[in-house]
């Protein structure tokens, strides 16, 4: 049905889906989880949007509200570099820690609600963490008692009657086989069929398991996260027409505000906000001590201080150029901006040095 929607941009080629993953490789993926991609036009020959922001949002809004259905859109490479990051699909993840699942999710949801009234904030989601059906077997242990059964006769008689018990092994040529027997699908594929299943006691008595065991369906935890041995739940959202620096800060202050976590609960932030944390906490300390290296340089080449402080003065000039051009082209302050910058610093000093020394 997504599909269909998406298929009705008149930009859009072709759009090609994939359910999960399989389990053994480094990205293991959910069959709750379809990643769609969409191959476009050539940029050229766009009609719905002049840009590629411009394009999401038409695309969201052609996809519009699907029951049960979060979308978020991102890029392959972008993906998996968020993915190693975090885990997520999005580039900016908020981690939240606790002990209780059912109190992790609730937070999760308070945290994810008053996020997506940030300004900025766009495909916000909380991690699945429940929706499984399960069936719970709780041996009861006076019952077995009155039988004389143990704990252990029962469990072997439930793994081997639901899930298999191995009866031997068959051979074709070198190749071994395991003869895997248990019940048929009629006897085992339901609750009540699972209850009438019959353990014998030591006296030889036939026990149906129910007067044993509580059997009873309930819905239990998808998946359970753990980073340093404890529990977390993740809300990703990426960050539209604003730094993500400020949209933290502002996020953070509202969660302080209006979200009571209970004790040993706390936040964390991620992804690509963490990678600028640390990317500037190391520029903090390089930058200053390349500046240092540099100067030193040329005050060893002029052998004048003035000269030397006259080529390193270029720098912040140079400074002013740049912010105007990320704010003529509606780009923020990153990374890869302030690598630029330290690229604008170097040509700045060489522009210096070259007038400094033709003047001399």
């Amino acid at each position: 049905m997504i599909e269909r929607r998406i298929l009705k941009v008149p930009d859009v080629v072709e759009v090609v889906s994939r359910i999960g993953r399989g389990e053994m490789g480094a990205h293991t993926d959910p069959i709750n989880s379809a990643e769609m991609y969409v191959l476009l036009k050539p940029k050229r020959e766009w009609i719905s949007a002049s840009s590629q922001e411009g394009l999401e949002d038409v695309l969201r809004e052609a996809i519009g509200e699907v029951p049960g259905v979060v979308a978020n859109f991102t890029q392959p490479i972008a993906m998996t570099i968020d993915e190693l990051l975090e885990g997520v699909r999005a580039e900016l993840a908020i981690k939240l820690f606790g002990d209780e699942l059912d109190e992790l999710k609730k937070s999760a949801d308070d945290i994810a609600a008053l996020v997506q009234k940030v300004r900025g904030a766009t495909d916000v989601q909380v991690d699945q963490v429940s929706g499984t059906p399960q069936l719970l077997i709780r041996v009861d242990r006076k019952a077995i008692a009155r039988y004389g059964i143990n704990v252990n006769d029962v469990q072997q008689v439930i793994r081997a009657a639901v899930g298999g018990a191995e009866a031997g092994q068959i051979f074709e040529g070198i190749q071994r086989y395991d003869i895997l027997v248990r019940y048929a699908p009629e006897y085992r594929e339901t609750a009540d069929a699972i209850r009438d299943v019959l353990v014998t006691s030591p006296t030889g008595a036939k026990v149906p398991l129910a007067e044993v065991a509580l059997v009873e369906e309930i819905v239990g935890p998808r998946q359970i996260t753990r980073e340093k041995n404890q529990r977390f739940i993740t809300i990703q959202c990426n960050v539209v027409d604003r730094d993500i620096v400020s949209f933290v800060e502002e996020a953070q202050a509202a969660i302080d505000a209006e979200i009571d976590l209970p004790p040993g609960y706390f936040v964390t932030w991620g992804g690509q906000f963490k990678l600028q944390q640390e990317a500037n906490k190391r520029l903090a300390v390089v930058v200053p001590v390349t500046l240092a290296l540099v100067f030193l340089l040329l005050f060893s080449n002029f052998r004048s201080l003035k000269n030397a402080f006259l080529i390193v003065l270029n720098i912040p000039l140079a400074l002013i150029g740049g912010v105007v051009a990320l704010w003529l082209s509606g780009q923020n302050l990153s990374v890869p901006s302030s690598v630029g910058f330290i690229a604008l610093f170097g040509i700045a000093l060489e522009n210096g040095m070259v007038l400094v020394a033709y003047l001399n």
